[in-house]
């Protein structure tokens, strides 16, 4: 009997002498999910549940589609704040599954496996009061029984770091931010909000990556990936990552750093992947890229101007620029933080600057003049998700003006802004961050 299966028994004896007392299955297809009446812990059993294939589509769908025997619920979030769903408790190794929305509608938010022992656990930072949630719970490979379902709230301790990361990574593997040689400095991670950048690697040569931590509130592991193998598979069936760090590969230190050698004859674009392995939350880092390649700068471009005003978070909205001023490179992406999060917003620019206090009823100043172009092509209009930034690389050859687009020249200098929904006294409203001027070259 291998180490995994005498868990399962000991979990299933477990279940059997901690037996909770009220029963409440949940629903065998998404379209017949149970509505979860608020917080509390409610006993389940897949033993005669089928499996559903249901995945939610989104970044965590490969691993989500494998559940077995799987149960459905309806969770409504009863006040803004965070929520913890987990199987702690149950009698055999649990996959857990967490929706944004209702039915077969809802799309996949996070997935886990095996997050304490063989038990799950999935977090969901930022909801808001009524914001529905569709709870998916099966078995690892064929297992099934009885077990718990726990929804709680916590309050996130790394809330106050949020801020301080001016470079958002990618929450997956599909929008990692393209980054080049150099130093990142003030970067954070935490558990609900992992980061992804991506590289370019000659062939022949070799990759160095470095995070520095600056404050550790947990296990931080560094992973690289090749995007056409695999992104996110650790262990099963077989680990698919190109290198992982070793905790405290410098002495007394909670640094990580993988190194990487492209032998194959062609530029590879490869990922890099910093998330917490523990439940303690968060870390701050400063990450190092040596032997990549690319023009890009690793400290911010361009001035920042005309200081925005506080949105709902109690910060005002703030845009970075990150790559390179070179036109003939067209590498800039534009950055977003300190947003309410999941709301909607795109991005503004102009030639020319201004002030508009409070246009059309907004919450904030409008800090552009003359022929303002507005950003709200295909996928340019997001949503500044969990993380609260949204960003935009940009085509410095197509920006938007009022009768079609312009291209930026050298010499010029191109202004932008991010118009955002937000709420202030329970009535929806707008705002806008601070300006960023970018003088290209």
């Amino acid at each position: 009997m291998n180490a995994r299966s005498t868990q399962v028994g000991a979990l299933r004896a477990l279940g059997v002498l901690c037996a909770a007392p009220a029963f409440a299955q949940g629903g065998d297809t998404c379209a017949a999910a149970v509505a979860l009446p608020g917080l509390g812990s409610y006993p389940f059993d897949t033993t005669s549940a089928t499996t559903s294939g249901f995945n939610g589509g989104g970044g965590c769908a490969p691993t989500a589609s494998a559940m077995h025997r799987d149960l459905f619920w309806t969770f409504i979030a009863p006040a803004d704040g965070n929520y913890e769903f987990d199987t702690f408790g149950s009698s055999f190794d649990t996959l857990l599954t967490v929706h944004r929305g209702a039915a077969c509608g809802a799309t996949c938010i996070d997935h886990n496996d095996n997050f304490m022992f063989l038990q799950s656990r999935v977090r969901v930072v930022g909801a808001h009061a009524g914001d529905a949630y569709l709870v998916q719970v099966g078995g690892y490979l064929t297992e099934y029984g009885a077990g718990s379902l726990q929804v709680s709230s916590f309050a996130d301790a790394c809330a106050a770091m949020y801020s301080l990361d001016y470079l958002e990574g990618g929450d997956d593997c599909a929008s990692a931010l393209p980054i080049g040689p150099g130093t990142y400095a003030g970067l954070q991670v935490s558990e609900t909000d992992p980061d992804f950048y991506s590289i370019e690697v000659a062939s022949g040569a070799t990759v160095t990556i470095d995070a520095r931590a600056t404050y550790v509130g947990g296990d931080l592991t560094l992973y690289l990936w090749d995007p056409l193998v695999a992104c996110d598979r650790y262990t099963s069936p077989v680990p698919s990552y190109l290198a992982v760090s070793a905790n405290n590969l410098y002495t007394g230190t909670f640094d990580e750093r993988v190194r990487f050698t492209n032998s194959t004859p062609a530029q590879r674009t490869l990922i890099v992947h910093l998330r917490m392995e523990s439940m303690d939350g968060c870390a701050g880092y400063d990450l190092l890229v040596d032997g990549a390649l690319g023009a890009l700068t690793a400290a911010p471009l361009g001035a920042s101007y005309c200081a925005g005003v506080a949105n709902s978070t109690g910060l005002a909205g703030q845009v970075f620029a990150l790559g390179s001023e070179r036109v003939i490179d067209d590498r800039v992406t534009l950055l977003a933080n300190q947003l309410p999060r999941a709301s909607f917003g795109y991005f503004l620019t102009s030639r020319l600057q201004g002030l508009a206090v409070q246009p059309g009823g907004s919450q904030g100043n409008l800090c552009l003049a003359g022929a303002v172009g507005r950003f709200v092509g295909p996928l340019q209009i997001q949503s500044s998700g969990e993380a609260g930034t949204i960003r935009l690389v940009l085509e410095l050859g197509l920006l938007p003006q009022p009768s079609g687009t312009a291209a930026a020249q050298a010499g010029e200098v191109w202004n932008f802004q991010l118009w955002h929904r937000d709420s202030a006294g329970g009535s929806a409203t707008s705002n806008f961050t601070s300006g960023l001027a970018l003088t290209l070259q």
